[in-house]
């Protein structure tokens, strides 16, 4: 075999063993860390339930190119040796890399509708307030009555009170 197609077979096998390397590493550290990312909103588990899926997709892909790969190099009847990729190759080595592709996208989409939401909530739990500061009394009741605690309260000139009130 000539050095040229030996290192396009080495180079085939490689990219398709890091691939699979990596797509198992997404899916045992997302699984390993899995109680604490599904507790995501429910529309954003089901971008890492694909993305699991086309990791798995990817790593079988992957098995089955490098099997290919190997038919390739050691065929049944050597007399029938054709040492250039065929579609066995090409179609699974492309479907590997194609389900690497996608399952990280949607990994990448669930921690961006994982994030932003969260974000979102966490906002939506703190309010703040500026009333004067011979009403604080009052309003503070009122907040309190409407399931806030009062976690800050800071006066700031003109007799004003900042209160910073948090969700019970």
């Amino acid at each position: 075999m000539d050095p040229v197609t030996q290192l396009g077979f080495q180079f085939a096998k490689e990219v398709s063993t890091q691939l699979i390397t990596l797509s198992t590493g997404l899916l045992a550290l997302t699984i390993a860390f899995g109680k604490d990312l599904v507790r995501g909103p429910p529309r954003a588990r089901g971008w890492l339930g694909w993305a699991w899926f086309a990791h798995l997709l990817s790593i079988g892909a992957g098995v089955f190119a490098l099997l290919a790969l190997t038919g390739t190099l050691m065929p049944v009847d050597p007399a029938t040796r054709n040492l250039q990729f065929g579609f066995n190759v090409r179609l699974f080595a492309g479907s590997q890399v194609v389900a690497f592709a996608v399952g990280t996208l949607f990994l990448v989409v669930y921690g961006w509708k994982s994030w932003s939401r969260a974000a979102v909530e966490q906002a939506a739990q703190f309010d703040v307030i500026t009333v004067p500061a011979d009403q604080l009394k009052l309003v503070m009741n009122e907040q309190v009555a409407a399931g806030f605690d009062v976690t800050h309260i800071i006066p700031v000139a003109d007799e004003r009170v900042v209160a910073v009130l948090k969700k019970k």
